[in-house]
């Protein structure tokens, strides 16, 4: 009997500590569907795939939804791989800093773009680690406008793009 007792205390005491500690998940249904993107690209895209580094920073707000603390969010993300002008092939990372001054951030982001005239891509990932939303699903969507496509047959390539974007975040 004494052994029951015991177990009995230490559920008792691990049930505490969980709910002292915050290890429960945070419920979040977050959307930021107004902001302003700018990306940076190194060398320039052209029409030949190549390794190139991007970056990509934007500025987030209203936001609305759950939580509802939290107003505006920016988002700075940085990556490389095979791009061109007709394709993207980048993988990253991406950090989005709420204004609480709360972070998530996603260390495996994928990069989906489709391009006909502007670039409209997608980069998501479930956040790893921050001081936020660590398992939710995050994603960034921009239409980032190439006003002179005749820099793509340029060996420099276009080096800069900018556009409206849209965050979400979910999870339960």
């Amino acid at each position: 009997m004494r052994l029951d007792g015991v177990r009995q205390v230490m559920m008792g005491v691990v049930l505490a500590v969980v709910m002292a500690t915050g290890a429960q998940a945070e419920t979040v249904l977050l959307t930021c569907p107004v902001g302003t993107s700018v990306s940076k690209f190194t060398p320039g895209v052209t029409l030949t795939p190549r390794q190139t580094a991007s970056e990509e920073k934007a500025l987030f707000g209203p936001c609305v939804g759950l939580p509802v603390d939290l107003v505006y969010a920016s988002f700075d993300f940085q990556g490389t791989g095979l791009v061109s002008c007709l394709s993207n092939g980048s993988a990253g990372r991406f950090t989005v800093t709420w204004s609480d001054g709360s972070t998530s951030t996603v260390d495996q982001a994928t990069v989906i773009t489709a391009r006909a005239g502007a670039s409209v891509s997608s980069v998501s990932g479930t956040v790893t680690s921050g001081t936020r939303f660590v398992g939710a699903f995050i994603e960034h969507t921009v239409a980032l406008a190439q006003l002179d496509l005749t820099k793509c047959l340029s060996p420099l390539g276009f080096t800069a793009a900018a556009g409206p974007g849209t965050l979400t975040v979910l999870g339960l």
